[in-house]
């Protein structure tokens, strides 16, 4: 019989309970869309930290289209703990150069959400913020 490893954080998928909690970015991936087409998405896992709590440990994804790159920019500044005005106004040129691998093992907060999907509810990230900022707990 083969052995089939499973994740600790898909064993536990439960709901989250919605709010702000503190996690760390484990990885960055590059992904085609589902539906085929011309985008990427950008997917960071993010490891919540919340002891004491369901949400402790769980590793969630977030999407972020290459057709609506501007979605990235709250993750961004989270990440590089600094406000987005500062990063537009440090940036010379017309364009960002975002690298994603310096963003593997940055804190952040995250804003958990729980929304119905496909029928059935689920926990999605829905805001950032930089891991010392004071958080709309």
């Amino acid at each position: 019989m083969p052995i089939i490893n499973i994740p600790k954080s898909d064993l536990m998928q439960d709901l989250i309970p919605a709010g702000w909690y503190k996690g760390e970015v484990l990885s960055f991936d590059v992904k085609p869309p589902k539906n085929g087409g011309n985008s990427l998405n950008y997917v960071p896992r993010i490891k919540l930290t919340a002891p004491g709590t369901s949400a402790n440990d769980r590793e969630m994804l977030v999407y972020f289209n290459s057709q609506a790159l501007g979605r990235i920019a709250p993750f961004i500044a989270a990440a590089m703990e600094k406000p987005l005005k500062q990063i537009v106004e440090e940036t010379s040129g017309p364009n960002f150069a975002f690298n994603s691998d310096e963003v593997i093992g940055k804190k952040l907060q995250v804003k958990v959400i729980n929304e119905q999907f496909e029928g059935r509810m689920i926990a999605k990230i829905d805001g950032f913020a930089a891991y010392n900022a004071e958080a709309a707990f």
